[in-house]
């Protein structure tokens, strides 16, 4: 600022210095040894005129002649003639007023200039002061657009914060969800290998009873036998229509998994790229805004 100061009082002084040198050459009065001069060496000009120029000038006041008329009665003395005045007398008398006129528009030149560098002066001080304003009210308005950035960058990262969470939950939730079953299904393997267990163990009996049992209890023992077979069938088909409808559950299951979580990586991944360009788009506007401010 000061600086600046210094540089429009250099300009104005500058300005100010030419504008006279151009006023005193546009009104330089010649002085009276150029105007003796010039009626000394113009041979037109007769002695009256040359005489004129030296002469005293006229201190009457109005330009008008009046006749006068006196009383032939009174006796009045001739007139004395007029003394001519010296030639070197004529001279200030004549070149007086010039010079007071050469003054006087310097001095109305010098205000008139020192009023227009003030109005200037003023203007640009003006200029100056909008200048700085507006540039304050930018770097205000860009603090504000880049703290509300921030704070939309802030809400964005708690929110993805907050699904992520319940993502992880729910995700640890399904696996506690399918230990469960796990464990369900051997429990039931091992209840069912019980059982086949006891069937064996029945049958081997029940093999080294018939040698002795009576036709009647052969024939109910054919029949339960027969029974038992059908019923081992019937288990046999529903195990196996049960495993293969729990294996195609269990392959859904798997892939469901597979596409939840590649989902899950996906959105993770875009979330966390969105996070970084917004970090480094916040970066970037704060090194201009720095940059801008130290420029400034």
């Amino acid at each position: 600022m000061c600086t600046v100061k210094a540089d429009l009082r250099n300009e104005i002084r500058r300005r100010s210095l030419v504008n006279i040198k151009d006023v005193r050459d546009n009104q330089r009065v010649r002085a009276p040894s150029e105007i003796s001069e010039e009626a000394e060496e113009d041979p037109n000009n007769n002695s009256s005129s040359s005489k004129k120029l030296l002469s005293r000038p006229s201190t009457s006041e109005s330009s008008h002649t009046f006749r006068i008329t006196t009383d032939p009665g009174i006796s009045k003395p001739p007139p004395e003639p007029p003394t001519p005045a010296p030639r070197t007398a004529a001279v200030p008398s004549r070149v007086e007023p010039i010079e007071r006129t050469k003054t006087e528009p310097t001095s109305s030149i010098f205000t008139g200039n020192k009023s227009q560098h003030d109005v200037w002066l003023q203007r640009k001080l003006e200029e100056e002061r909008k200048r700085k304003e507006e540039e304050k009210r930018a770097a205000k308005k860009k603090e504000e657009e880049e703290k509300e950035r921030r704070e939309q960058a802030k809400k964005l990262f708690e929110r993805w914060k907050r699904e992520r969470d319940e993502k992880l939950r729910e995700e640890r939730r399904r696996q506690r969800e399918k230990e469960k079953e796990k464990q369900k299904r051997e429990e039931e393997l091992k209840k069912e290998k019980k059982v086949e267990a006891e069937k064996a163990w029945k049958r081997t009996h029940s093999a080294s009873r018939k040698s002795k049992a009576t036709p009647a209890e052969k024939e109910k023992q054919r029949l339960k036998e027969e029974a038992r077979k059908e019923a081992e069938k019937a288990f046999e088909v529903w195990k196996k229509n049960k495993t293969a409808a729990e294996i195609a559950e269990r392959r859904k299951a798997i892939e469901r998994e597979n596409a939840e979580k590649k989902r899950i990586e996906e959105e993770q991944e875009y979330r966390e790229l969105l996070a970084r360009q917004t970090y480094e788009t916040w970066l970037e506007i704060k090194v201009c805004y720095f940059l801008c401010r130290y420029i400034g």
